[in-house]
C-alpha cells in the first residue's frame, strides 16, 4: 500500500512537471498575439506527444516481452528499414516522384511500406515449429545490420548534394511538421497505444516468463505477434513522422523502471510516456532558445542516451 501511494505521488508531481514544461514552451518569448507562432507551438507540442507517448509504449512493451531492460525496439531493424528506405529513394532519383506526391501520400507510402516488408518477414521468420524469441531477435539484428550496410554502401556512392539531402530525413527534427501528416499519425498511434495499454495484463504476465505465462493459459506466440505488430507500427509512425530516435524510449523507460519500482504497466507505461514528453520539451526548448537551433534536439537525445546506456551497462555489470 505504502509503494502504491509513492508511485501516484511520483506519478502526479511527473504529470505537473510535464504541463509546466508546455506551458513554458508554449509561452517562452511568444509575443501577443502572434498567431503564427502559437500554432506552430501546438502543433509541436501534440507531435512531440505523440512521439513520446508511441516510443515509450513502444520501448516498455517491447522490453516486458523479451524479458531485458537493455534491448530496445530498435533490435527489430525497424530504424535500419527506414534509412534504407530513404536512401534508396534518393538513390534512384525517386525524390522526383516524391516532389509530385503530397506529404499525406509519402507518408502513408512509406508507412505501409515500412509495416508490410516487416509483416512479410516475421511471418517467414514466425513460420517455425518451435517458437524461439532468441531466434527472432537474432533475425531483427541480422536484418538491421543487413539494412545499414546496404544503406552504407548506396551513400557512398551518392552525389554530395543527394546526401546532403538525404540526411535531412535520417536524422529526428521537429522544425518542419507537417500538419496534415500529423492528423494521419495520430489516430494509427493512438490504435497501437490504445490496444497495448487494454493489454498490459496480459503483458504483465508474458514479463515474468515464457513458461510461467503458459501455465497461466497466456497464448505466448499469439500474444507475442500482437505485441511485436504494434511495437513495430509506433517505431514506424515516429519514424516516418519525424525521424528516428533511437534512445528516446530507452532512456525514459529505464528512468520509468528506477522512480516507480514495481512491474505493473498501469504505472511504467503513463510513467515512462510523461518522462519521455518531459525529455522531448524540455530538449527542443535547449536547442531552440539556449543554442539558437545550432544543434538538433536528437543529437542532444542520443548524447544523453548514450551516456546513460554505458552507465547502466557499467552499474549491472556484475548480473549481465
Amino acid at each position: 500500500m505504502k509503494n502504491v501511494l509513492k508511485n501516484r505521488i511520483v506519478m502526479k508531481r511527473l504529470a505537473i512537471l510535464a504541463v509546466a514544461l508546455a506551458f513554458l514552451y508554449f509561452f517562452w518569448n511568444q509575443g501577443y498575439g502572434n498567431v503564427f507562432i502559437m500554432k506552430l507551438r501546438i502543433t509541436k507540442l501534440l507531435t512531440f506527444a505523440v512521439i513520446s507517448i508511441s516510443t515509450a509504449f513502444a520501448t516498455v512493451s517491447f522490453q516486458t516481452v523479451v524479458h531485458s531492460n537493455f534491448l530496445t525496439p530498435s533490435i527489430l531493424g525497424v530504424e535500419s528499414f527506414y534509412r534504407l528506405l530513404q536512401t534508396v529513394l534518393m538513390f534512384f532519383s525517386f525524390s522526383l516522384l516524391g516532389n509530385q506526391l503530397n506529404a499525406e501520400w509519402q507518408f502513408i507510402f512509406l508507412l505501409l511500406l515500412m509495416l508490410g516488408s516487416y509483416l512479410l518477414l516475421y511471418r517467414l521468420s514466425w513460420n517455425r515449429k518451435n517458437y524461439d524469441m532468441q531466434v527472432i531477435l537474432m533475425i531483427g539484428l541480422v536484418m538491421g545490420t543487413f539494412f545499414n550496410s546496404i544503406s552504407s554502401f548506396m551513400q557512398v556512392l551518392m552525389d554530395p548534394n543527394e546526401y546532403d539531402k538525404l540526411q535531412t530525413k535520417l536524422y529526428a527534427s521537429f522544425q518542419n511538421i507537417n500538419d496534415s501528416v500529423l492528423i494521419l499519425a495520430v489516430p494509427i498511434a493512438l490504435f497501437s497505444i490504445i490496444s497495448l495499454w487494454r493489454k498490459r495484463k496480459v503483458l504483465e504476465v508474458l514479463g515474468l516468463g515464457t513458461q510461467t505465462a503458459k501455465n497461466l493459459g497466456v497464448a505466448v506466440e499469439k500474444e507475442t505477434k500482437f505485441t511485436f505488430m504494434h511495437v513495430i507500427l509506433l517505431m514506424t509512425v515516429s519514424a516516418a513522422l519525424v525521424g528516428p530516435m533511437m534512445f528516446l524510449g530507452f532512456v525514459a523507460a529505464n528512468i520509468a523502471y528506477r522512480l516507480f519500482r514495481t512491474y505493473c504497466l498501469n504505472y511504467l507505461l503513463p510513467g515512462a510516456s510523461l518522462l519521455s514528453f518531459v525529455m522531448v520539451v524540455a530538449g527542443q526548448f535547449l536547442a531552440e532558445e539556449v543554442f539558437k537551433l545550432q544543434t538538433n534536439l536528437s543529437i542532444l537525445v542520443e548524447l544523453f542516451g548514450g551516456i546513460y546506456f554505458f552507465w547502466l551497462l557499467w552499474k549491472e555489470r556484475g548480473k549481465l
